[in-house]
């Protein structure tokens, strides 16, 4: 089963501040049997490194929203540069061929 379990407001998105709010939430949790199985990031290294210190059996996997996005934002950016590009060479060809 998938759910949230909470939110929290960080004042600056550091390992030591999501350590705290990581161990806030493990310290709601009422047994071993209720620790995450999974925490999904969208690959916040620092987030990602206090996962692995507070819940170090927990597995740490990507946001399929953010991956995309990244794909997305990666993807545009090559295709236009390959169109510039594309196009500056097909200029230079037209002028060679008169």
């Amino acid at each position: 089963m998938t759910y949230l379990v909470g939110f929290v407001f960080l004042h600056f998105e550091l390992e030591d501040n999501f350590a705290w709010a990581l161990t806030m939430l493990k310290g709601l949790l009422s047994s071993q049997d209720n620790m995450p199985k999974v925490i999904v990031t969208d690959r916040d290294g620092a987030l990602m490194k206090a996962v692995g210190t507070v819940f170090p059996k927990t597995y740490t996997m990507l946001c399929y929203f953010h991956i995309g996005k990244n794909v997305r934002a990666k993807y545009i950016v090559r295709v236009t540069l390959c169109m510039y590009y594309c196009h500056e060479e097909q200029a230079k060809i037209a002028s060679c061929l008169g």
